[in-house]
């Protein structure tokens, strides 16, 4: 009897977080233009809109690395970006390409992340970019296929980048440029494709589940 009360609890559980999961936004489909995004590094990286790579449309983002670069990033600019202002943003998730003959070849590590550049209040300056920890970084010295990545929205002081720019707990500042960086370990070159990037909200579910999973874990004993 207790086993089935729990199993029904759990049950019920799951369910609420699916109805309360918040609908992920797409913002970027880079199906007309590369979408404000360009080089920010030196040598520049290559940053342009493909036809390689689509996994919704006909195009996608290349972000191509060549030999002595480490470290470069894709930059856009705020015009192209205001559901990233929203609140309940805590990941970005992106489908990723690597195609055959352009995967990275080097021994260590090649990793994506996400830096924000915000206006720095009350100034309104472009201000320092607050970049993701290394733990939200994602691996991208990966075989060739497509790849569906989620990077949390974590900065290098462990805070949600949301809270970084002192504007307040759980307030986006004004942002200046948002920007996909690989840091990798050797000069091998490396070419990704990204495509269909979407705001992840943080689910509202979460507390709910917990709850109820603890009323149950109450019960049974």
């Amino acid at each position: 009897m207790r086993r089935s009360f729990v199993a029904l609890v759990f049950a019920a559980a799951v369910f609420a977080f699916a109805l309360s999961a918040p609908a992920q936004t797409q913002l970027y489909n880079f199906e007309n233009d590369a979408q404000g995004f360009g080089p920010n590094g030196f040598p520049a990286p290559t940053v342009q809109q493909s036809t390689t790579g689509a996994t919704e449309g006909t195009h996608a983002l290349q972000f191509a690395l060549g030999q002595n670069q480490t470290f470069s990033g894709a930059l856009t600019q705020t015009v192209n970006q205001p559901a990233l202002l929203d609140p309940a943003t805590n990941a970005l998730a992106l489908d990723l390409t690597i195609v055959p003959g352009e995967n990275y070849t080097g021994t260590g590590f090649a990793n994506l992340g996400v830096s924000y550049f915000g206006a720095n209040p009350p100034q309104g300056i472009f201000g320092v970019p607050i970049q993701t920890n290394s733990a939200s970084e994602r691996n991208v010295a990966l075989a060739p296929g497509t790849y569906h990545l989620t990077v949390p929205l974590i900065s290098t002081a462990g805070t949600p980048i949301r809270d970084a720019f002192g504007t307040g707990a759980g307030q986006f500042p004004v942002v200046s440029g948002l920007q996909f960086y690989i840091s990798k370990s050797s000069d091998s070159p490396l070419t990704v494709y990204i495509d269909n990037v979407r705001a992840v909200p943080e689910p509202a579910g979460c507390a709910a589940l917990l709850g109820l999973l603890a009323f149950a874990s109450r019960r049974r004993r």
